[in-house]
């Protein structure tokens, strides 16, 4: 009983409490900092950008404190909006040092790489599935390492030129490999190229297509009939140049005669 009486009165002297009470207070800020440095370093670890390097985060009271090294300034505002952006940040203290050469480590740059070939194959997919050109065609897109691969069977050589061209205007034509079949190489899908080109035309609404023909053959488009001017001449030229599966241009249309 004397050493229970002693721990009450032990517990009822103001100081005692006083220093209990700034136990627990520590403590439950020590919890609540902790589990926001979780918050903020899970969400780090989300973004493709920073998810890879080695930041250093403290949290006091609702402010992160960010050390380490980023690779660009670009990085370190990214890093610092991120932060910012976490639910319970008050405020951050940016300490982030610049340096070229921080890169991410080995694992998770294999998987920023992984994530950003799978984003480039879906989207991809999605492109070759719009191309009406290549409607019904047998196609499998795959990415490794940033190298896209052509992989499947196609009717003719003009849809598989179709196919690769689209591939090197999303990745650049240093990282495709065509390994598409065409099952009927001498088709040259000439009416299907024709139509594309003449919709191209028709979509810019300056053309009259009542006044020009548009031909196709194995790649090659021919464009005859009249214009209004050498500028919508040379405009019908670039358009269809750019249409996925055309190779060459032969621009035969006629624009009013000076003076006339």
């Amino acid at each position: 009983m004397a050493v229970a009486g002693a721990g009450v009165l032990a517990f009822s002297d103001p100081a005692v409490r006083s220093d209990i009470r700034k136990t627990f207070s520590t403590v439950r800020d020590s919890s609540l900092d902790a589990a926001l440095e979780a918050k903020v370093r899970s969400a780090l670890a989300l973004s493709r950008r920073a998810s890879g390097l080695t930041i250093d985060v403290a949290a006091h009271s609702k402010i992160v404190s960010l050390a380490g090294r980023v690779p660009t300034p670009e990085v370190r505002a990214i890093v610092e909006a991120i932060v910012a952006d976490t639910p319970g940040v008050a405020g951050v203290e940016n300490r982030l040092a610049v340096d070229p050469r921080a890169v991410a480590n080995g694992y998770e740059t294999s998987l920023l790489q992984r994530i950003a070939d799978l984003e480039t194959q879906v989207s991809l997919q999605e492109r070759l599935r719009r191309e009406p050109l290549l409607a019904g065609a047998n196609l499998k897109v795959e990415v490794d390492q940033g190298i896209v691969v052509l992989r499947g069977a196609v009717e003719s050589e003009i849809e598989r030129e179709t196919a690769e061209q689209i591939a090197r205007s999303a990745v650049g034509a240093e990282h495709v490999r065509n390994e598409l079949q065409a099952l009927n190489p001498e088709r040259g899908g000439g009416d299907v190229l024709a139509r594309r080109v003449q919709f191209e035309l028709y979509s810019t609404g300056a053309f009259d297509l009542s006044r020009l023909q548009v031909h196709s053959q194995a790649g090659r488009v021919r464009l005859e009939g009249s214009v209004r001017s050498e500028a919508e001449r040379l405009l019908a030229a670039r358009l269809a140049e750019g249409v996925p599966g055309v190779r060459e241009v032969a621009n035969e249309l006629k624009p009013p005669e000076a003076g006339s």
